[in-house]
């Protein structure tokens, strides 16, 4: 009996093991970005409209989709008085 049982222990114990090595590299491999690197393709900072007018005002950071465009002009001027740095 105790032989027996002894081989049902170390049998318990190797499925154990081998399940604990599959979700470790499962989980690795997870860890590693594998699908998040994907995603990463796809998302864009800036949209595509908005590059040729990044790249007229020489790419400013503080030009921005959201930029208020009107504060360039003031009332009495014909010419733009220039992104703010």
């Amino acid at each position: 009996m105790v032989g027996r049982r002894s081989r049902h222990l170390v049998a318990a114990a190797t499925t154990l093991a081998a399940a604990a090595i599959l979700f470790l590299v499962g989980f690795a491999v997870g860890s590693a970005g594998g699908a998040a690197a994907t995603e990463e393709l796809h998302v864009q900072p800036l949209p595509d409209w908005f590059l040729p007018i990044w790249d007229a005002y020489g790419r400013n950071p503080a030009i921005t989709p959201e930029f208020d465009f009107a504060s360039l002009y003031s009332a009495g001027d014909a010419e733009p008085a220039g992104p703010r740095r």
